[in-house]
């Protein structure tokens, strides 16, 4: 049994140091102060609910340091029974350049997002589309670093990074830490050419390529993923995409207020990893998914002396270490800071949450935003 701990522990490591010597390969995007050319660019904000979060996603959106004839925001409304519309249409008309338009969701699958991405399409006329979320803070910067990175390397998909904002309560520390690993994995694993995650709240790429690899043609059946799946299948066709790193590229999202829409959140999104196309993705998924799952069970292994105490106590402070270099090094690669007073009960917290997740992932059903869904 310690030789077994031993190798996936070893085996995880290896991986966690495969991320971070990708991350130390990607470069920070430098802004060019001027520009000679403006894309056009369509923001596809699909929304339900968010009258709460809109005012903060609006002001921001005015900010942009970007032309207003050179962008338009398409809202689409997902069957919102608040004042969403309303809060869109009131603040929005302090800002009479900037074009949008509200369109309300035309459901053809399962997934709402996915198909609120699709009716979007049908109305849009620029070749360049940006997604983000209604629950999001973007950078005034947002639009002028795409556009940069456009001219200088001809992408035809650019992944930036989505953080949620340092909070004080446990609830939000365990967000911030959840997310800036994931941010890890995926910087790490496009400094390795291999990238297989990105998040749909700061993703931009062409309608050329969302035709070419038939858009959401081979996964409509999945309630989630339409940021995951349009990235593989663009890796699988080998398509020019870059990661766009730069600290005036952060979004910011908002964190879950309760454990209980946590929980659900993640079970959508740990729904889809069973329908992952990319061979890595599914490999790593399966390591990070055993690894916590010894963690949890060392206890348990210790008791029946199946391993010895002190061997166990070994191996979870080497997992809570290596996370912690891991940690560190995202942190530094985002200019984020951390606050080690709570890393700890995380570390204890984060193999069950995570387990309890995954296993409940496999019934495939899960509620959000009023919704049920079964998968």
């Amino acid at each position: 049994m310690e030789i077994i701990l031993y190798s996936l522990f070893v085996f995880y490591t290896a991986w966690m140091v495969w991320f971070i010597i990708g991350m130390k390969q990607i470069k920070i995007t430098i802004q060019k102060p001027e520009t000679s050319y403006f894309e056009d660019f369509s923001i596809i904000i699909p929304f339900r609910n968010e009258e709460k979060n809109l005012p903060a996603l609006l002001h921001s959106l005015s900010q942009l340091d970007y032309p207003t004839e050179h962008f338009k925001i398409y809202w689409v409304n997902d069957d919102s029974s608040d004042d969403s519309v309303q809060v869109i249409e009131t603040i929005l008309k302090r800002y009479p350049t900037v074009a949008y338009e509200i369109l309300n969701n035309h459901r053809e699958s399962i997934s709402p997002k996915k198909d609120a991405i699709n009716w979007a399409m049908q109305h849009l006329k620029t070749e360049w589309i940006i997604t983000t979320d209604a629950d999001c803070i973007l950078p005034a910067e947002w639009l002028q670093l795409f556009n940069q990175t456009i001219q200088e390397t001809q992408a035809e998909m650019i992944v930036g990074t989505v953080l949620i904002p340092e909070g004080s309560q446990l609830l939000f520390q365990f967000q911030y830490f959840d997310l800036l690993s994931l941010q890890g994995v995926t910087l790490g694993s496009f400094g390795q050419k291999n990238g297989f995650l990105c998040n749909g709240a700061n993703l931009a790429y062409t309608k050329t390529l969302f035709s070419q690899i038939n858009g959401y043609k081979n996964n409509q059946n999945i309630a989630s993923g339409d940021d995951v799946f349009l990235l593989q299948e663009a890796q699988k066709q080998h398509k020019n995409i870059e990661y766009l790193l730069s600290p005036n590229h952060l979004v910011f999202t908002q964190a879950e207020s309760t454990w209980k829409k946590l929980f659900h959140q993640r079970v959508r999104w740990a729904a889809k990893t069973t329908q992952y196309t990319l061979p890595l993705s599914k490999i790593i998924a399966l390591v990070v998914f055993i690894t916590n799952l010894a963690t949890i069970l060392l206890p348990v292994l210790a008791l029946n002396e199946g391993v010895d105490s002190e061997k166990a106590v070994r191996f979870f402070i080497i997992k809570i270490l290596v996370d912690a270099v891991f940690l560190t090094v995202t942190a530094q690669k985002l200019n984020q800071k951390i606050k080690w007073g709570t890393y700890l009960i995380n570390s204890i917290l984060y193999p069950i949450f995570s387990c309890a997740v995954a296993l409940y992932s496999w019934t495939g059903k899960y509620q959000w935003k009023g919704r049920t869904f079964a998968q």
